[in-house]
């Protein structure tokens, strides 16, 4: 701690400590990489005040630097202001002169701190302590001291607004998002959960986006995965109770035009089990886009042509029951795939039901 000039302001007479003094430094707010101002009054309450000493303690966290400079009641005393830096966070600053003016009350000190830019606080205390005062005889002043809280005020992270651009997609292809802020993000950025509502259509975007400190959006990629129809997602962005929704329109990918249809389903045979059951078998048919059914056609007579349509099934074999005793049938299949495109028929099969 810096001491006063002279020996004489360590000299501390009983009569001297009726008087009291107090410091008190004022208010002040301002945003992260900003300044902020505080003066430091004296209130001497019948004292004559000559000298004065204190040590200011702030966060190095919250203020990135401070300068103090000297108020009008020091100078118009005639007075010096003497600061030194002992530790991070802390000043100590001494007032004193080669004559024995009183201080009046007033502004003793200016303290003009720097806000960091990476403070994410909503406020900080800047303390005074250890203070001390003395009279024009060096005598000690009782002295109350008493610090600040600085406001720091953090920018809006409100959500503004939230678009795609194409704002329509057709499976699979993908859509560029964007979250704005209407204002810049405070230090550490600002995180905003991301999510979707669609009938009839999945879509692929991440959980959540960190919009970067001081920027003010961030895009994201939202990818049509599938959709069974023309339908509409709902994509929502939402940050401290903040929110945003846009409206993306999917489409279904279209049916390939140059996709082969079926192979015709082969070696379709029959036999008959009973006087009214004949059970059929083929050979599975093939398709890029897969096959979606079997349809099995059938007429009664040996040389019948007028084939109806009797079943649709998936799997390669069918069973046809309710049939006339010792009757032959005639049979044939093909294949429908996922987009309805039918195969040519297979091999026609003819079958006797038994007699008994």
């Amino acid at each position: 701690m810096m001491r006063f000039a002279t020996r004489l302001f360590l000299i501390c007479p009983l009569s001297s400590m009726a008087w009291s003094a107090a410091l008190s430094l004022g208010p002040g707010a301002s945003a992260p990489g900003g300044t902020v101002s505080l003066s430091l009054s004296l209130a001497s309450s019948g004292s004559s005040v000559a000298g004065a000493e204190w040590r200011l303690n702030y966060s190095t966290y919250d203020f990135a630097s401070i300068s103090i400079t000297a108020g009008s009641s020091v100078t118009s005393a005639a007075k010096q202001l003497l600061c030194s830096n002992p530790a991070a966070g802390q000043f100590v600053c001494l007032i004193s002169g080669l004559n024995q003016n009183v201080i009046p009350d007033g502004v003793l000190a200016t303290a003009v701190l720097n806000v960091a830019s990476t403070s994410t606080s909503t406020s900080s205390n800047v303390g005074i302590s250890v203070a001390s005062a003395t009279d024009p005889g060096g005598a000690s002043i009782a002295t109350a001291a008493t610090g600040s809280r600085v406001t720091i005020t953090q920018p809006s992270t409100t959500i503004s607004r939230l678009s795609c651009s194409p704002s329509s997609i057709i499976v699979p292809a993908s859509t560029t998002c964007t979250v704005a802020l209407s204002a810049g993000a405070p230090a550490g950025g600002a995180l905003v959960s991301l999510g979707y509502a669609a009938s009839g259509a999945t879509l692929s975007i991440p959980s959540s986006v960190t919009v970067a400190a001081a920027s003010t959006q961030q895009s994201f990629t939202a990818q049509a995965v599938s959709a069974t129809t023309n339908t509409t997602a709902t994509l929502a962005a939402s940050s401290s109770g903040s929110s945003a929704t846009f409206s993306l329109a999917i489409a279904p990918a279209p049916i390939s035009q140059t996709a082969a249809p079926p192979t015709a389903p082969a070696n379709l045979a029959g036999i008959a089990t009973s006087s009214s059951q004949i059970k059929l078998s083929w050979t599975a048919s093939t398709s890029s886009l897969g096959i979606a059914a079997y349809l099995v056609e059938s007429c009664r007579g040996s040389r019948c042509t007028n084939f109806g349509q009797i079943a649709q099934t998936t799997a390669t074999t069918y069973s046809n029951s309710g049939l006339q005793r010792k009757t032959i049938y005639r049979y044939r299949v093909r294949a429908k795939d996922t987009a309805g495109a039918l195969s040519a028929y297979s091999n026609i099969v003819a079958v006797e039901t038994r007699w008994r």
